[in-house]
């Protein structure tokens, strides 16, 4: 009798280890990583001249800021789709008032600020597209 309730108890010892290791197995197999969103970004590339009278940084790089500012504004919340039409948008408008304020610029500098969409992992780009050009 005693034999069979020490086989017993240590069927039941095996079978509750290999429920704790097969829960923890299943357990890590779910996916951690978040799911991929869209978001959009600038890359600038510049070359000017020897004579500029328009500081580089006025030009190039507080434009686009202001036009990240924007583009949070109507793009608050990363999706799985984007916003294409509306990023670009208010992209242009800031694009072409700054152009229309500021001739000048054209004639001493060179640049090119690109809109890029961008599938995201978190903060790891998976996929990037350019979506826009933007010449000052």
């Amino acid at each position: 009798m005693e034999k069979q309730s020490y086989f017993k108890l240590l069927r039941l010892a095996l079978v509750s280890v290999a429920i704790v290791i097969l829960s923890s197995l299943l357990g890590s197999c779910e996916d951690d990583t978040p799911d991929p969103k869209i978001d959009y970004y600038f890359t600038i590339a510049s070359k000017p001249p020897d004579y500029y009278p328009v500081s580089k940084d006025d030009m190039a790089y507080v434009i686009t800021r202001i036009m990240k500012d924007s583009i949070k504004a109507v793009y608050s919340k990363r999706t799985l789709d984007g916003n294409d039409k509306e990023v670009v948008q208010v992209c242009d408008r800031i694009y072409y008032r700054y152009r229309d304020e500021h001739p000048e610029a054209y004639k001493y500098f060179f640049c090119i600020a690109t809109l890029h969409r961008a599938c995201m992992t978190g903060t790891v780009i998976r996929k990037d597209v350019k979506i826009r050009y933007y010449d000052f």
